[in-house]
């Protein structure tokens, strides 16, 4: 491993000279992310960590104190017995081709920590769990508290800064093409554009949730983070499903799929679009953080026609799923 991490380090540290000495342009950068890229997949591509402590400041377990986004009408047309509270959302106009992952990672800073610049593989959203953030916006700083989002576009650059005392942690919702290996704090420096964070410890990054997709919408689509509560125990509600890929990470609680899944908390799953399933909680309450993808304007929730009802079911479209285990 110390000779894969300094052939990275060297290939860094090339790119970066040659950026430096030309003028900014985005075909260097991405160039050189992709060197990188290619060096962590040639020695072995580091693992993600996941800290099961992570759960527990996960989006539905914040106070957030009145700083919750505003309602999104189409996001709250929940079927009977299921609350659906919307915490995250952005809407991307570029999506990468298939194939891709939806992943969903938590980041943490430490005090005065700081990334280096990204170019984004795809779409990325931030949700700040604790703390507060300066997301730096092609150069841009941009502060961000508890409670409040950005949306990163593919192939926008972005860094990520803690300028306070406290560790701040952030939720990081993406589209990863599978051909370029999501590296969310890469050790990679791009020049600075209008301004840059300053020098810190870097982030820790801990894998949530990853799982393949196999569609995407077709024009602009919305990421977005919500807290989903299935309040009706034992009762199969109706049949349904969502526009676009949806992930679910249990919090609280054991929720029942399809009459055949048994999700405990800190289990996921991937619900592909346009698959219809049921869901329901084994006893009073299940509370799980959901988080996707959808085209901007349609429902989230989308009632299943009995005339036209697929014969596959959720659990017939997982692919490639990981709930972060180390």
């Amino acid at each position: 491993m110390p000779r894969v991490f300094a052939t990275i380090m060297l290939i860094v540290l090339a790119s970066t000279s040659v950026v430096d000495s030309q003028p900014f342009n985005r075909l260097s950068i991405k160039a050189g992310v992709a060197s990188v890229r290619s060096a962590i997949e040639a020695g072995g591509q580091q693992d993600l960590v996941r800290n099961d402590s992570a759960l527990d400041t996960l989006p539905c377990s914040i106070d957030l104190d009145g700083t919750t986004p505003s309602p999104v009408t189409d996001f709250e047309n929940s079927p009977v017995g299921i609350t659906t509270s919307v915490r995250a959302v952005g809407v991307a106009n570029l999506l990468p081709e298939l194939p891709v992952r939806l992943q969903s990672t938590r980041v943490q800073l430490g005090p005065k920590a700081s990334s280096n610049t990204l170019l984004a593989p795809g779409p990325v959203l931030f949700f700040v769990e604790d703390g507060s953030v300066t997301v730096y916006v092609e150069g841009s700083p941009v502060p961000l508290q508890l409670g409040e989002s950005r949306l990163i576009q593919m192939d926008g650059l972005y860094a990520l800064h803690n300028p306070s005392a406290e560790t701040a942690t952030v939720l990081r919702l993406a589209l990863v093409p599978l051909e370029s290996p999501d590296v969310p704090i890469a050790n990679f420096r791009t020049p600075e554009v209008n301004d840059a964070p300053p020098p810190g410890p870097p982030p820790n990054v801990e894998l949530l949730f990853r799982s393949e997709v196999d569609a995407l919408p077709a024009g602009d689509a919305r990421l977005f983070i919500a807290c989903v509560g299935w309040t009706q125990a034992g009762a199969d509600d109706v049949e349904h499903s969502h526009p676009g890929p949806v992930g679910l990470l249990v919090q609280d609680g054991t929720l029942i799929v399809d009459s055949t899944t048994r999700l405990q908390a800190d289990d996921c799953w991937m619900l592909q679009p346009d698959i219809p399933y049921r869901a329901h909680a084994e006893s009073a309450v299940a509370e799980a953080v959901m988080f996707g993808v959808i085209p901007d304007g349609e429902a989230l929730w989308v009632p299943a026609d009995p005339a036209s009802a697929s014969e596959l079911s959720s659990s017939a479209a997982v692919l490639d799923l990981e709930c972060g285990q180390p």
